[in-house]
């Protein structure tokens, strides 16, 4: 993949952040006693091990999360799953902006594609530009130019379950190489898992 290609998939990961946290629109700051923890991510990047926290938020009747799927057609689906490094994580909207965001703390963003038919499903980077899935890696919240994208190694999705109408359960695992949005110091991924409970269709949460 030429370094131009991995830009632009990082750029289009960026965009499927943004898309997640619109989700939280409704939601004037998540509550640090009303987070639920649907889904975590453990991950050693740059020798450094860390956990994230993928939530929900809100009365169960009008609930937001940062965790939904959406039809591609072709019997294929894209999941889009972000996880923060607490599950008490507040978030704020910028002035002029049209999505929220965390006012701190480090993302990661997960996105793969998977076929409502299949178990499991192994994804080899760098991947094709017909494929979205990828991970990337955002050191400081809210900062969208200082991201890092997964470019050169592998996810494994070992569960696809459909759990209830509208309601996916994955379970997988993923190394390899980020690299950067901007300049050219790249850092390793390690012993990175995921276990995401509750993935709900776009539009139903």
């Amino acid at each position: 993949m030429s370094w131009l290609s991995s830009r632009g998939k990082v750029e289009m990961t960026r965009i499927c952040t943004l898309f997640v946290l619109a989700g939280l629109l409704g939601i004037p700051a998540f509550s640090q006693t009303e987070n639920r923890v649907i889904g975590t991510i453990e991950a050693t990047i740059d020798n450094i091990e860390g956990t994230w926290y993928v939530i929900a938020s809100g009365e169960p009747a009008n609930e937001k999360t940062t965790a939904m799927w959406m039809d591609r057609g072709s019997g294929l689906a894209l999941a889009v799953v972000s996880g923060f490094d607490s599950p008490a994580v507040t978030f704020t909207r910028r002035e002029g902006a049209a999505t929220m965001e965390p006012i701190s703390g480090t993302v990661i963003a997960i996105s793969f594609l998977f076929s409502r038919n299949e178990t499991e499903r192994v994804i080899e980077f760098p991947t094709g530009p017909e494929d979205p899935t990828t991970v990337v890696f955002q050191p400081n919240a809210g900062d969208y130019q200082d991201l890092y994208a997964l470019e050169e190694g592998e996810m494994t999705v070992e569960e696809i379950t459909a759990v209830s109408d509208g309601v996916y359960r994955f379970e997988g695992s993923f190394s390899g190489l980020l690299l950067p949005l901007q300049g050219s110091h790249a850092v390793e991924v390690t012993e990175a898992s995921f276990v995401f409970d509750e993935v709900r269709l776009f539009g139903t949460e």
